[in-house]
């Protein structure tokens, strides 16, 4: 696709003139691309995202690399006994894995390219007070045009963004999964759209909302000198509208549990709080049917009504992954296996795996579910003496209900976010 070239070369002229800018910009930007935005098409594709995170990392190493530098921050990687657990549990799934490596080695890749490697140089790059006002004023412009974008859907049902990359791009069994998106179609449920914004599944973008909404709200409890603060009221609000756009479960009730974390509930007469709650009601009422979403949860008949996963479905799902899983109940079938072992009797029952442990135990076993929790354990306590621990907490919990609920979302985000917010904490205490 050409729109991908451009981009990558684009960032690339960026990168070779500053590399800690294009580091820093690109964590909440790379939202701004789907995996059907592609270099390469065939297998093995190449997302235009995994090219530039790829590229990012090489050039900040090739700058970087055993020299001391007042422009990098030198604190130890907040992830890397989870990355040493993650290794581990990998390379022992790989010894026990029914499928050969070479078959699903580029989601590996990816998938520590892009959930350890990039977020390692992005937290050394963000160093001072410039680089942390970079982050937060690309992260407000993100936000403007993923909200905007997602409004604009919802009002008039089209999406030239996505119409440009389906129309530009090709559609055949190397594409498959990429994108859940048709020009001039849109799914409905309980009376809405399920809006997608610059994503590829409406799913992604509720969450994305929630995980850049959390950002949001530290620099609002905290009070910013990078934002203002009716910049980062109005970023909020927008986000709000992006959950509701989304039309998503997994959204909302990562809203719930994340207002949990920004809310102090013994000053809920501050006037910025209360304009909050005002506003959801206002939606609320705007859009009664939303909450249908939550109510499905419970109520099978209503899940179906909306085209959603019941509970039958689910247990159905549950015990597919189940069976699978006692084939190799330590160190499981092997990282990508469950798309191998969906071929076979009525394992196909499992459908999206919607759940991240309906993929986590089948392929990576016990081994994989411990260090997937332990990764949320290990957090909180490191990070508890920096970030508030009612706010780590809830937001920690936010992006495990989300991905039990709703599977695998997008790492760089949510985690970048996490550290954005404990580079923010550090910078603000230092200052105190």
């Amino acid at each position: 696709m050409t729109l991908a070239w451009i981009i990558f070369f684009a960032f690339l002229i960026f990168a070779i003139y500053d590399i800690k800018k294009a580091i820093l910009v690109w964590i909440p930007a790379h939202v701004l691309t789907n995996s059907q935005v592609a270099l390469r098409y065939a297998s093995p594709g190449i997302a235009v995202s995994v090219a530039i995170s790829a590229m990012l990392v090489i050039l900040y190493y090739l700058k970087y690399s055993g020299r001391k530098s007042k422009q990098i921050n030198p604190t130890s990687f907040v992830l890397k006994p989870v990355l040493i657990a993650m290794i581990i549990s990998y390379l022992l799934s790989y010894i026990f894995s029914i499928v050969s490596i070479t078959a699903q080695y580029s989601f590996t890749i990816k998938y520590f390219l892009e959930g350890f490697l990039l977020l390692y140089v992005f937290q050394r790059c963000l160093n001072d007070k410039n680089d942390m006002k970079l982050f937060i004023k690309t992260t407000f412009v993100v936000i403007i045009l993923i909200t905007g974008l997602g409004i604009y859907e919802l009002l008039t049902l089209e999406n030239p963004v996505l119409d440009y990359i389906y129309y530009n791009s090709p559609h055949n069994e190397s594409t498959i999964g990429r994108l859940a998106y048709y020009p001039g179609f849109h799914r409905i449920r309980y009376g809405l759209p399920r809006c997608l914004s610059f994503f590829p599944i409406h799913l992604r973008f509720g969450a994305a909302c929630v995980f850049f909404m959390f950002f949001m709200g530290v620099l609002l409890k905290r009070k910013s000198s990078y934002l203002s603060e009716q910049h980062i009221f109005i970023a909020i609000c927008l986000l709000i509208i992006g959950v509701f756009a989304s039309n998503s479960k997994q959204g909302l009730v990562g809203m719930v549990v994340l207002s949990c974390s920004l809310i102090h509930f013994k000053k809920l007469i501050n006037f910025k709080y209360l304009l909050l709650i005002l506003f959801i009601v206002f939606l609320w009422w705007q859009f009664p049917t939303i909450f249908n979403n939550l109510y499905s949860l419970f109520d099978d008949e209503l899940a179906e009504e909306g085209g959603g996963s019941t509970i039958a479905l689910r247990t159905e799902q549950y015990r597919v992954a189940w069976n699978m899983f006692t084939q190799n109940p330590i160190f499981g079938n092997g990282p990508g296996s469950l798309s191998y072992m969906k071929t076979f009797g009525d394992n196909a029952e499992i459908r999206g795996a919607e759940s991240i442990f309906l993929s986590i135990l089948p392929e990576r076993g016990l081994l994989g579910a411990f260090v997937y929790i332990f990764m949320f354990i290990y957090l909180f306590f490191a990070l508890k003496t920096t970030i508030p621990s009612k706010v780590l907490f809830f937001y920690l919990l936010t992006i495990f209900v989300i991905e039990v609920a709703g599977g695998r979302k997008d790492i760089t985000l949510y985690f970048g976010m996490l550290i954005g917010a404990y580079r923010y904490y550090q910078l603000h205490n230092q200052t105190q």
